[in-house]
């Protein structure tokens, strides 16, 4: 499972000087008013900001034209793009309550958004979202994309909403296991819910990071130094890189992702489709490092990219030397 770590700081993704070198997942409404941007380090994917648009107003005040052209700039001018969401509509209660309209109303027009989308932009890696509410609601909101020539078990990536409260639930688990094999990323999964269901995502994102620290009052010890020499400085470490890494690997230890496999994951966007294909496998095959290093042999080094020269893990360097002793 690929793993985004969510921000509301977009700059993370061009600062060398803060050493993110993680895969990020950035709201176009933290990107919407900015006037410049720059080339992204690393692969990040763009969230619609549809459930503050829908909190806020009870429908969409953006339009898909206006939308289509902030995320086509995004993917211009920043790059490295993985995937963006769609504006989509989430199913919760309040949600149906603030838009006075029904589960499969919601539905019907997620769906229509994403054609929409495909088609006036298809340059833009759009993906498709399931949204629902109870389980019977994600199926049928499966089939309506069959119904209108979206097969989603052939799309690489899924989203799937309106799961991050009861993600720990065993309905969550039920349904997110009923959509096997579609390749779901599941939105906002906290820690319990990535132990619950976390082998059953492709990936997945969170910020929890940032509301635990502002509510926990969380401050690290080196910041807490930083603090003393700038009193100005942040009181606590919900807008802070060095906890926001800190806590990104605290959740790959939590849930038990091996560091490799998600180095991997991490970079199999920039790869072709024979790359994506080993990183599943690797998974799949239980972390067999002779298989990985069997199926690296069959690729050729020189032709892969600066990012995953440097950060292949070991594995990759020891396959590159090999082949430079031949």
């Amino acid at each position: 499972m690929k793993f985004y770590l969510g921000s509301h700081n977009p700059s993370w993704l061009w600062d060398a000087e803060k050493s993110i070198d993680l895969p990020l997942f950035i709201s176009h409404s933290t990107l919407k008013h900015r006037k410049t941007f720059k080339p992204a380090r690393f692969p990040w994917a763009l969230d619609s900001g549809g459930f503050s648009e829908l909190k806020a107003h009870g429908k969409w005040t953006v339009s898909v034209e206006e939308f289509i052209d902030k995320t086509r700039r995004y993917k211009e001018e920043i790059g490295n793009l993985d995937f963006a969401a769609p504006m989509d509509w989430m199913c919760e209660p309040e949600q149906l309550e603030k838009t006075g309209l029904s589960i499969r109303e919601h539905q019907r027009r997620t769906t229509e958004n994403y054609l929409e989308l495909k088609h006036k932009a298809p340059d833009i890696p759009w993906i498709p979202v399931i949204q629902g509410w109870f389980p019977e609601d994600y199926y049928r909101h499966r089939d309506m994309y069959r119904f209108v020539g979206v097969k989603l078990e052939d799309e690489k990536t899924v989203g799937i909403g309106t799961v991050c409260r009861r993600q720990a639930t065993t309905m969550a688990h039920d349904v997110i296991q009923m959509l096997q094999p579609i390749r779901l990323h599941g939105f906002g999964i906290k820690i319990t819910g990535l132990k619950a269901v976390g082998h059953l995502l492709s990936s997945s994102d969170s910020m929890a990071w940032s509301f635990g620290a502002r509510v926990s009052k969380i401050l690290l010890p080196e910041c807490q130094e930083l603090l003393r020499d700038n009193p100005k400085s942040h009181k606590n470490c919900a807008n802070c890189h060095r906890y926001a890494v800190k806590w990104y690997h605290q959740v790959l230890n939590a849930i038990g992702a091996d560091p490799c496999s998600q180095s991997i994951m991490n970079l199999s966007s920039t790869l072709d489709s024979k790359l994506f294909e080993i990183a599943k496998g690797f998974e799949e095959s239980k972390y067999d490092e002779i298989w990985l290093k069997s199926q690296l042999d069959s690729i050729d080094i020189n032709e892969c990219s600066e990012l995953i020269e440097k950060d292949w893990m070991p594995l990759m360097r020891i396959n590159k030397n090999e082949k430079k002793r031949e």
